[in-house]
């Protein structure tokens, strides 16, 4: 936090009296549940040492019901306060406390923090901005203790995995479809695991969104693909963000910040939202797309025709492409009511966007029905399968860089 001197606690300094941070763990009860037992009280006692260890006075910190409540009494890391400053001490608090899981018996355990600050006098922050990485878990559906025992572990494989450096990229075209043309309109950035590429995320992916930790993994994607776009000024790369991670917070904003000071990197950003799981919150949602696009990210509708229809009904949202999903090829190839039905989603796709995608493109025949229907690009293993190292990018392996680790890196303190 501090420009030089001896490193400290990004817990250390004066704060007016009466402010405090709230922590709770949204999916505490999905661990409570999958164990068949109460609230596993060794999750909030590990939170309240990872506190201590960090200097946080023994005496600052008391349980309130499921929650920890923190004085900052003494411990406000700067002189003064802003909105900015209290992001980034969220920030921090959020990395630190959330990085490493939490062993539970036989369950490794990745909490969902909800962190909320009082008293700092921040009345010009909207109530939901300072919410923590994803919305509250009340939309998590009730399941099965099978199913959440194995979300669980799951979610901590790769997650794990994400902390190892074992998690990369792969890249795939979305390439113009006119006859004559072909040229690659961007990179999609897809997920992938070292040690055994051929895995399909999608599991994970939606063990991650019920347990509400997907914006853990979407942050590190985000960033790593930007980094990307800072090497290769010539690129232009897209990334999946999950439409539960699309919800206003200290996060989107410090992304925000960055980007309007980059704006030849922001141009060259698509973020591509992904309907496998609902919109908690429209109108903030909407808001957050704008504030992007207004730096220049364009924003993809995602695998439209799957999944939840919030985002694609989302009144005054403009899309700068939508990708049509691969389903409504696949039923076109079944015959002439599929291809009318693609034919005629196409259309309606046109009206809200410029660009029209149609994904999971295998042969030739499938090349013809993308341009029987009318898209503008396509997207498949017959025009390009994802390759783990590009040539673009010197043919090395692009690995997924842990936001949480590399956010607490960039705050320490110069020696």
């Amino acid at each position: 936090m501090e420009s030089g001197g001896t490193a400290r606690s990004p817990l250390d300094s004066p704060v007016m009296s009466g402010a405090r941070a709230q922590i709770r763990v949204g999916n505490l009860h999905q661990l409570a549940q999958a164990r068949g037992g109460g609230p596993p009280a060794q999750v909030m006692r590990a939170l309240r040492d990872h506190l201590i260890t960090a200097r946080v006075p023994r005496g600052s910190i008391r349980f309130a019901g499921n929650a920890i409540e923190v004085d900052l009494a003494g411990l406000w890391p700067f002189s003064v306060y802003s909105v900015s400053l209290a992001d980034q001490f969220w920030r921090t608090l959020c990395a630190d406390l959330g990085d490493a899981p939490i062993d539970c018996g036989d369950d490794r355990f990745y909490p969902l923090l909800h962190i909320a600050l009082s008293g700092l006098s921040l009345h010009e922050v909207p109530q939901d901005s300072l919410d923590p990485l994803d919305p509250d878990p009340a939309f998590a559906p009730c399941q099965a203790t099978p199913l959440l025992r194995n979300d669980i572990a799951l979610c901590a494989r790769w997650l794990d995995e994400l902390r190892a450096g074992q998690l990369q990229l792969a890249f795939q075209p979305v390439l113009r479809v006119d006859p004559g043309d072909g040229a690659c309109l961007y990179q999609e950035a897809l997920l992938r695991r070292a040690e055994d590429p051929a895995e399909s995320p999608a599991a994970a992916i939606q063990a991650l969104e019920r347990q509400g930790l997907i914006g853990r993994l979407d942050w590190s994607v985000l960033w790593t693909v930007i980094g990307l776009l800072e090497i290769h000024p010539d690129r232009e790369l897209a990334c999946n963000v999950s439409a539960l991670t699309l919800r206003p917070n200290a996060w989107w904003r410090e992304l925000i910040r960055y980007l309007c000071g980059r704006r030849a990197v922001a141009s060259r950003l698509l973020i591509e939202l992904t309907e496998t799981s609902p919109i908690a919150h429209p109108g903030s949602a909407l808001r957050l797309m704008r504030e992007l696009q207004d730096t220049g990210v364009r924003i993809v509708l995602d695998d439209m025709g799957s999944g939840h229809a919030e985002l694609s009904a989302l009144n005054g949202a403009r899309y700068d492409a939508v990708k049509i999903d691969q389903s409504l090829l696949r039923q076109a190839r079944q015959g002439p009511a599929g291809r009318e039905t693609l034919k005629w989603v196409t259309r309606a796709c046109a009206h809200r966007s410029p660009c029209v995608v149609i994904e999971g493109v295998e042969t030739p025949d499938d090349l013809h029905l993308v341009r029987y229907a009318g898209a503008q690009a396509a997207q498949g293993h017959f025009l390009g399968r994802p390759d783990t190292e590009p040539e673009w990018n010197f043919r090395e392996p692009c690995t997924v860089l842990n936001r949480l680790q590399e956010y607490l890196t960039d705050q320490r303190p110069a020696r």
